[in-house]
């Protein structure tokens, strides 16, 4: 079975090249290939057609190995070039393969030449596959961003320790701050001294691996409280250790206002429907102030009404 190669010659020489195509075909290459020996000539070649590999002679008059491995580098291109030499010091041999050579085959040992492409042919391939998948990769992780940034609710993101290492722009937002100001804190710095407490009940129970959904408070940047409703999820890595966890939020501060004020305004009735007497009601309203708002205000409503 041959190989099929579409191999670009870089030599003046043009019975060397053939003796290269020869040793390719002895080792069972099916070679397409073009010969060019200066700068002019390889960049023509390599703009206008896709090549395999590149066998190029250390150095001739118009042109060199060196010369033709800094123009694959201009041209940006992932192609093997292979130096075919008769003879080349250490030191030249050392440079070439800094700049980029894969490997260095004299020409009275032409035996190593098919091995060493097949070599470089798959890991060439091995190379365009994992170019694929990044790529494919980063298509996807750029979906998922546009996706996580513009969902209308908060993704909050935790290591193991309760720092912050990803905040949506909703979920910053809510809370009255940049993704970058929140970035690094733990999630315990937005909240009050109860909700620190619930906080480490909910995350020794993401360290177990549980996840559920709850409501839960936290305290804004101006402080006011923020309410949500959150989904959480804990995240494991592959020896079931625990290694942080996801929440995603939405604010259902304004329901809770709500409820509180549809709440306020039954128990307002409630009274006028109990109470008969003013002093009764005025009584029963205090201590319903007092109640919604937490400020004592009764002892000086109560002067005002005697």
């Amino acid at each position: 079975m041959t190989i099929p190669l579409k191999a670009l010659i870089v030599e003046d020489v043009a019975s060397d090249a053939d003796l290269l195509l020869r040793n390719l075909k002895k080792d069972g290459f099916s070679v397409i290939f073009r010969r060019v020996e200066t700068e002019l000539e390889m960049k023509a070649a390599l703009t206008t057609e896709a090549w395999d590999i590149i066998l190029s002679d250390c150095s001739f008059p118009a042109f060199s190995g060196m010369a033709g491995l800094e123009l694959v580098k201009i041209l940006n291109l992932d192609i093997p070039v292979i130096i075919i030499s008769g003879t080349i010091g250490e030191e030249n041999a050392i440079e070439l393969m800094q700049a980029g050579a894969k490997d260095i085959i004299y020409k009275s040992k032409m035996r190593r030449l098919g091995q060493v492409i097949e070599r470089e042919l798959e890991d060439l391939a091995v190379r365009k596959k994992e170019k694929i998948y990044l790529n494919e990769l980063t298509k996807s992780e750029d979906k998922f961003r546009i996706l996580v940034e513009t969902m209308p609710a908060g993704m909050w993101v935790i290591d193991a320790l309760g720092k912050t290492t990803f905040s949506n722009h909703f979920m910053a937002k809510m809370l009255g701050y940049s993704s970058e100001q929140m970035l690094g804190r733990s999630f315990m710095d937005f909240m009050d001294e109860e909700g620190r407490q619930k906080a480490a009940y909910y995350l020794e129970r993401r360290a177990r691996g549980i996840k559920e959904q709850h409501e839960f408070c936290f305290i804004s940047k101006n402080g006011t409280k923020i309410f949500t409703n959150l989904y959480t999820f804990p995240q494991m890595n592959v020896g079931r250790n625990y290694t942080g966890a996801i929440a995603i939020a939405t604010d259902i501060t304004s329901q809770r206002i709500k409820e509180r004020e549809l709440h306020n305004t039954l128990n307002i009735l409630k009274i006028l429907n109990e109470n008969t007497s003013l002093k009764q009601i005025a009584e029963s309203i205090i201590n319903e102030i007092v109640n919604m708002t937490g400020v004592e205000v009764q002892r000086f409503l109560e002067e005002m009404l005697i």
